[in-house]
């Protein structure tokens, strides 16, 4: 038995030599310790030792190794204190001069795609975790904070759980995880704690965002089933948060297809749209009219009663076409006070103008105190065009007609109303300053700027005066060189080219459409420059979340999936998931019916339910197991953990397959 403790030295108490030295017999029990000690092999110290004769003793019992009373005798107090105040004081030891090292990170033969990083100042405590999960997870240690964080800064993408002690040199376990917690970047990194059992420092790091507490010394079990709980809910929270993000991205898609006044759709969102439509149906020579309308005499509600009250009109005339006009019809805001409609379908030349008076009727309107009207032009698909640009030069001089012959009235062009020049060059510059795009014209050889709209002038941060005569590529790009962007004259034609530019050291993003036309008499390039910064924000991010949710769920071995408590549908189910059981998507809801009842083992099917609700009930998820029939026919064996979540329709259950082993039927 004492062959199997692990004993390197065998230490001799002071009594018990004192009693066994007394003794006349010279094969007492203190001889036979010795001796089956040195058959061991094993160090021996006599300690206690206080005269001659007990020192021959030992000797002669082969204990070569003595302390006490006999060697030391106790010092008087006088004699100590007058020692001390004699000697010389050594200076202190700084901490930079402690034989600490600089620290070490060891990375481990990779066996996945994810780390587990152990942070521990003891080697063997790092072993021992290192070899709970080296079949899991590609182990990286380190022996200090400060080490481990200059790793985590160069490889959090590739971390999927930190096992952290707590007390370390040189950066103690509390300080890196304060350090993790506050940085958005590492922040969403799960962490368990390891250290001595202790209310104090376990409720310390919980209140620094550890995410759980693993006591020492380990217990295997303890450990593997708190990692796994912890990295599924953390899966599980991040599928949550990454959901509300989708629905967040959702929003700020339909914004930027609106005009934030009226709710309506912008321009940039009409013209994508009705293009669309065009050229969907193109070889099928449909009927449709396009509207141009604006509020006569706008300018005098705003001198008169203030920006306010001319935007409250602007929201009053998109109501009262919202309500109008039918669902299929496209309706938008195309700045200032002017609207476009895009009308599917045929309408006679009878019921398109009994149409157009009753919508003039309705939008003549008392506004504080101010009688509103509005005047429209229509075009007809396909007789006055067959493309958006046709559809909509028709439709603007046919408005431009009606407010030319008394405003308050419809027009629709005929193929013969013709606005004579003066009203024509009157109206350019209204309408050119009332676009949301930064508008200009250059010439296409000079690139000198021959007009600038209001908003190409706001753009460039100029006055126009001081940026006629200028090269464009300069006032608008601030660059010494035309830009990149445009088209050569000799690719130059009547035809818009559409390009996307974001300019050097900027952040924005924006759509630039050119194309030739005549400027009095001057081959000139006119350019539409849209801001298309938030939209491009928000493909990058979108396209973000897609890799993370990818990246998510190929991070769980067996798959995840989630299904509605109350029906027991599935709602999502990984591809990790159905591989592992050997089904194509539609093989697998055929086979279960898209059920996750059905698709537990007839015989586990009442066990597992009555535990999943149970589990539910008293808000604690432990692991599950179940069986499940493969596509090969044989069975499988199933461990997983979920979360329940709450939601009007009964709430949902997110699952993550911890193990899946093959199981013989």
């Amino acid at each position: 038995m004492l062959s199997e403790l692990p004993i390197d030295v065998l230490k001799l108490d002071m009594r018990f030599i004192q009693k066994e030295t007394e003794k006349n017999s010279s094969r007492n029990i203190l001889s036979f310790i010795v001796s089956l000690a040195k058959w061991m092999n094993l160090l021996v110290v006599a300690e206690g030792v206080e005269t001659r004769e007990q020192l021959e003793i030992l000797r002669n019992m082969d204990c070569n190794y003595v302390q006490g009373y006999y060697y030391a005798k106790p010092m008087p107090h006088e004699e100590f204190t007058k020692i001390l105040l004699q000697s010389d004081l050594a200076d202190p030891i700084s901490a930079d001069e402690k034989d600490w090292g600089v620290g070490t990170v060891s990375v481990h033969e990779a066996t996945g795609d994810k780390a587990m990083l152990i942070i521990d100042d003891i080697k063997l405590n790092r072993s021992i975790l290192a070899e709970y999960f080296r079949n899991v997870y590609t182990i990286v240690e380190a022996d200090n904070g400060q080490v481990a964080l200059d790793y985590i800064k160069d490889n959090y993408e590739k971390i999927a759980i930190i096992m952290l002690d707590l007390i370390m040199p040189i950066m103690d376990g509390f300080v890196l995880l304060e350090r993790l917690k506050k940085d958005n970047t590492f922040s969403d990194i799960p962490v368990i704690v390891t250290s001595q059992a202790g209310e104090t420092s376990e409720e310390h790091a919980f209140e620094l965002g550890a995410s759980d507490f693993i006591a020492k010394p380990y217990n295997i079990d303890v450990a593997i089933h708190r990692v796994q709980n912890v990295t599924a809910r953390n899966a599980v929270q991040t599928l949550e948060r990454e959901k509300h993000m989708l629905i967040k991205m959702r929003q700020l898609a339909l914004e930027a297809k609106l005009d934030p006044m009226t709710g309506l759709f912008n321009r940039v969102e009409f013209e994508n749209q009705v293009r669309a439509y065009l050229e969907t149906t193109e070889k099928e020579n449909v009927h449709t009219v396009f509207l141009m309308l604006d509020i006569d005499n706008f300018k005098a509600v705003n001198d008169t009663k203030g920006h306010a009250s001319g935007d409250e009109a602007i929201k009053a005339t998109a109501n009262i076409l919202r309500t109008y006009l039918r669902e299929d019809d496209i309706v938008c805001r195309m700045g200032g006070d002017e609207f476009a409609v895009f009308i599917k379908g045929e309408l006679t030349k009878k019921t398109l103008g009994e149409r157009l008076a009753s919508l003039c009727e309705k939008l003549r309107f008392d506004h504080g105190g101010m009688k509103l009207t509005c005047s429209v032009g229509a075009s007809v698909s396909p007789e006055n065009g067959t493309d958006y640009q046709q559809l909509y030069q028709n439709a603007d001089v046919a408005l431009l007609t009606a407010k030319r012959l008394g405003k308050n009235q419809y027009q629709i062009y005929g193929g013969s109303l013709e606005m004579p020049a003066r009203v024509l060059y009157r109206s350019m510059d209204w309408l050119l300053d009332e676009s949301s795009d930064a508008i200009f014209i250059s010439d296409t050889k000079t690139y000198e700027l021959l007009y600038m709209n209001n908003v190409a002038c706001a753009m460039a941060n100029k006055d126009k005066q001081q940026c006629i005569g200028k090269p464009c590529y300069e006032v608008m790009w601030g660059n010494p060189e035309p830009c990149s962007h445009c088209v050569n004259i000799d690719k130059l034609s009547t035809n818009y080219c559409e390009h996307e530019v974001q300019p050097q050291g900027s952040d924005r993003s924006y759509i630039v459409k050119g194309k030739l036309i005549d400027w009095g008499g001057r081959k000139a390039r006119i350019q539409y420059i849209q801001d298309n910064t938030k939209r491009a924000h928000l493909l990058r991010e979108m396209e973000d979340i897609s890799a993370d949710r990818k990246m998510l769920l190929d991070l769980m071995p067996g798959g995840v999936f989630r299904y509605f408590a109350r029906t027991g549908k599935f709602s999502f189910i990984s591809e990790n998931m159905l591989k592992m059981l050997g089904y194509t998507r539609r093989e697998f809801d055929e086979k279960f019916d898209g059920s996750f009842h059905n698709m537990i083992w007839h015989e586990d099917r009442a066990k597992t339910l009555a535990s999943i609700d149970a589990q539910i009930a008293r808000s604690s998820y432990d692991i599950c197991e179940y069986r499940i029939e493969k596509k090969d026919g044989t069975l499988c064996r199933v461990y997983d953990t979920g979360y329940f979540r709450k939601t009007a329709r009964g709430g949902e259950y997110y699952v993550v397959i911890v193990e899946i082993r093959d199981k013989k039927m």
